[in-house]
């Protein structure tokens, strides 16, 4: 009786199939691990962007509204609460520490937004109207 080595599967073919599947669940793993993080990146910097954006809307307003009609030296406060941001802090760097600027005269401000992206900062330019 003789027996057919070409029977069957050998060892060295199923050892072959599991490195082949290993390398591309392996790789197929990645792929999924890179793309939940840099969503999660993403997520993170358009948050601290829509912070900052109405942080920085909110002191226009409050120079506005704080400084409409006053004389230049007197003061402004910004009122705002990220509430669905909790997380983040955000404060503005006035080169003038929040005083009304003079009528018609540009005052540069530097805002800063610390998340879980890092810090950054923005510089805009309030004015009285």
């Amino acid at each position: 009786m003789q027996h057919d080595r070409e029977a069957g599967v050998g060892l060295i073919e199923i050892i072959m199939a599991m490195l082949v599947l290993g390398g591309a669940i392996a790789a197929l793993l990645a792929a999924i691990t890179t793309a939940v993080y840099s969503s999660n990146t993403h997520r993170n910097l358009v948050r601290t962007d829509t912070v900052m954006r109405n942080y920085a809307e909110a002191t226009k307003q409050a120079v506005r509204d704080g400084c409409d009609g006053g004389t230049s030296g007197g003061s402004y406060s910004v009122t705002y609460s990220a509430t669905d941001f909790s997380f983040m802090t955000y404060r503005g760097l006035a080169l003038d520490d929040a005083t009304c600027p003079s009528a018609g005269v540009p005052v540069p401000l530097r805002l800063s937004v610390t998340g879980p992206a890092g810090t950054k900062e923005m510089q805009i330019m309030v004015r009285r109207p």
